[in-house]
């Protein structure tokens, strides 16, 4: 069961230029007449490469939905055309659209929803065995198989976007994102904020310049050499009640390069039991600042699925690399 993507604030995510927050691990938009977003990748978790997925759950919790005309979140195929959204239809009111013949299809009906609610859509695509599952606070109130969902395959970005057309007062937040193989609902996101220095070698800065609750892309970390690696500390978290399971860790960065001489990479790092481990594959790191996440789906110290937290309360950060 793979994880190919895990959100808390703007740093997972590729944002529009302007407009997109940062709120205490979640990304916000005031209301605007222009849809400010922040885009979902997922990518596989073995290679770091970008996936199109034609049979997954995704996950957000949402605060303010938006009215008639908006949507809050779209989903695109690899021909970056627009096949599924959740469309503002009044006051706090939402539908589920799928794409179909080049026309927007409602399925289901409007959803009344509030602030904050938690969204699972499931979407298979199949030419005749497709199906869609929309869920709102762990009930499904949208339930339909057996359909025509092809145009849905391929799918390899989500967008959450303002919600909110026109009004400056109201806000739409959105936090814990998950796009996974598996069963959604009732899964949670626990963010874990740098809070002191835990090693650097070869790093300009410290964990002050990337501990913000809201980001600031004016403060930052840096270095110009290849193999140099800094972990942080923080927070820790509690135990996993019982009968709840880890599915994946991931290490988010918002993250650029200046081109020209190495290093020009990096790699998410943690820090087990005294060894340093590197994900296998670098970051999709770029020119401008833009979110990157690297997904753990199994502890890198034993290839095992992770246990507990003991193994995720550990010094974490980045290694730079050509």
């Amino acid at each position: 069961m793979a994880t190919y993507f895990i959100g808390g604030g703007v740093e997972s995510y590729v944002t529009s230029p302007a407009g997109a927050g940062d709120s205490e691990g979640a990304v916000s938009f005031e209301g605007s007449q222009q849809p400010f977003f922040a885009d979902c990748i997922p990518r596989d978790p073995a290679s770091g490469d970008r996936v199109a997925l034609n049979s997954f759950w995704f996950h957000v919790e949402v605060d303010n939905t938006g009215a008639g005309g908006r949507n809050g979140v779209i989903m695109f195929n690899e021909a970056d055309a627009e096949v599924v959204q959740i469309n503002g239809e009044g006051q706090d009111k939402v539908r589920l659209n799928i794409k179909r013949n080049g026309a927007w299809v409602p399925i289901g009906d409007i959803v009344a929803t509030g602030a904050p609610y938690r969204y699972d859509i499931r979407v298979v695509a199949h030419p005749s065995a497709g199906r869609l599952s929309f869920c709102v606070n762990g009930v499904t109130v949208v339930e339909q198989a057996g359909l025509d969902t092809s145009q849905l395959a391929g799918i390899n970005r989500i967008r959450l976007q303002s919600a909110i057309d026109g009004n400056a007062s109201r806000y739409t937040r959105y936090s814990g994102a998950i796009i996974a193989t598996y069963n959604t609902i009732g899964h949670t996101v626990r963010l874990r904020v740098p809070n002191a220095d835990a090693s650097n070698a070869g790093w300009t800065g410290s964990y002050r310049d990337v501990d913000e609750g809201t980001n600031k892309d004016a403060d930052a970390i840096n270095t110009s050499t290849t193999g140099a690696t800094i972990l942080f500390n923080a927070n820790a978290l509690s135990p996993t009640p019982t009968g709840n399971v880890v599915k994946a860790v991931s290490v988010a960065a918002r993250i650029r390069n200046d081109g020209g001489a190495v290093p020009r990479n990096a790699k998410a790092t943690l820090s087990i039991g005294g060894s340093v481990y590197s994900a296998p594959f670098n970051f999709n790191v770029g020119p401008g600042y833009a979110g990157a996440v690297t997904v753990f789906d199994r502890d890198p110290s034993t290839g095992l699925a992770w246990d507990g937290v003991g193994n995720i309360n550990v010094p974490f950060g980045l290694t730079a690399t050509e």
